[in-house]
C-alpha cells in the first residue's frame, strides 16, 4: 500500500463484520507503511488502520524492517496484529544460525482458535503482536474446516549475504527463502502432527515466488508483493498457486479457499479505482 489505504476503506465499508467475527481473514505481503527501512516515521497510520480492520497478519516487507530494533518496537506498539517472518534472525539473540540450526530452533508453533469471536483478545494473541516479528503461525476454526488449520510463513527480500559488514553491525541475519521456507515448513508439518494447508505471504516478488512455489508442497497458496506485479489469474507452479495485487491498494484479492481441494479455491481480483 505504500501508506495509501484505499483498500482500508474498502475493507471498512464492505467487509469489517465478517471480519469481526472471523468470517474472512485479512493478510497483507509487505510494504503498507509510507517510512521505509532507512527513512521512517515516528507514526504509521496504516498500523492503527489495518489494526481497526482486524487485520489478521502481515508479511515483513522492506518498509517493515528496520535495522533499528527500537523502530521495530515501536512499530509493534503501533499494531494489534502479528508481523511474520519466517527467513531472518535477530544474532543479538540467537548467534550466527546456519539453516539447518534456524529451523531446528523452531519448537513451537502459535496455534490461535479463531471459532471464539474474541481470539484477538487474548492474552497469547497480543503476546504475539506484540512481538518484533514471528516465523510462523497457525490458525484454526472448526466452521471453515473440521479436519484442516490454515499454516501461515512468510518471506522478506534478503538485504545482504551472511557475514556481510552489515550483518556484524546491525545484528540482523538473512536466509534465502526458496530454500529455507520449504524447510520450516516440514519442520511446522511435523511440530503440529495433524492436517495443516500452508499459505505464503510473501515479499518477494513474481520472479522468486516462482521459484518458491517449485520447492513447496502441493496445495500452497502464495500471496505476493513486491514486484507490484497485477496477477488478475492465478499462476500455477506444480500443484501451487501465486496472486499478487499490484500496489498503491488500487486492488485488493479475494479468495475463497477451499481447504479440502486447495486448487479448487475461487481468486478474484477486485479493482478499487
Amino acid at each position: 500500500m505504500h501508506g495509501h489505504s484505499e483498500a482500508l476503506d474498502w475493507l471498512e465499508a464492505n467487509a469489517k463484520q465478517q471480519l469481526t467475527e472471523g468470517q474472512a481473514l485479512y493478510f497483507d505481503s509487505g510494504d503498507a507503511l509510507v517510512g521505509s527501512n532507512t527513512i521512517w516515521k515516528n507514526y504509521e497510520p496504516n498500523l492503527e488502520r489495518m489494526s481497526s480492520v482486524f487485520c489478521t497478519s502481515m508479511a515483513m516487507g522492506n518498509r517493515e524492517f528496520n535495522y533499528q530494533r527500537r523502530i521495530l518496537d515501536k512499530r509493534a506498539a503501533q499494531r494489534l496484529f502479528p508481523l511474520l517472518c519466517s527467513n531472518l534472525s535477530d544474532i543479538r539473540q540467537s548467534g550466527r544460525l546456519t539453516d539447518t540450526q534456524l529451523v531446528r530452533q523452531l519448537g513451537s508453533i502459535p496455534e490461535i482458535d479463531c471459532q471464539n469471536s474474541c481470539w484477538r483478545e487474548t492474552e497469547l494473541w497480543r503476546n504475539l503482536a506484540s512481538q518484533r516479528w514471528i516465523p510462523a503461525l497457525s490458525l484454526h476454526n472448526s466452521n471453515w474446516s473440521e479436519d484442516y488449520s490454515l499454516l501461515l510463513l512468510a518471506a522478506v527480500p534478503v538485504q545482504y549475504p551472511h557475514n556481510a559488514i552489515w550483518e556484524k553491525i546491525f545484528g540482523f541475519r538473512f536466509f534465502e527463502a526458496e530454500t529455507i521456507l520449504p524447510l520450516l515448513a516440514k519442520r511446522c508439518f511435523e511440530l503440529l502432527n495433524r492436517p495443516l494447508r500452508l499459505v505464503i505471504l510473501s515479499h518477494l516478488g513474481l520472479e522468486r515466488d516462482r521459484v518458491l512455489a517449485e520447492n513447496l508442497p502441493p496445495g500452497c497458496w502464495i500471496l505476493g508483493g513486491h514486484s507490484h506485479t497485477v496477477v488478475s489469474e492465478p499462476v500455477k507452479i506444480g500443484g501451487n498457486f501465486i496472486v499478487q495485487t499490484g500496489a498503491w491498494a488500487k486492488n485488493i484479492g479475494k479468495l475463497d479457499y477451499n481447504f479440502e481441494y486447495p486448487e479448487l479455491s475461487a481468486y478474484q481480483l477486485l479493482n478499487l479505482h
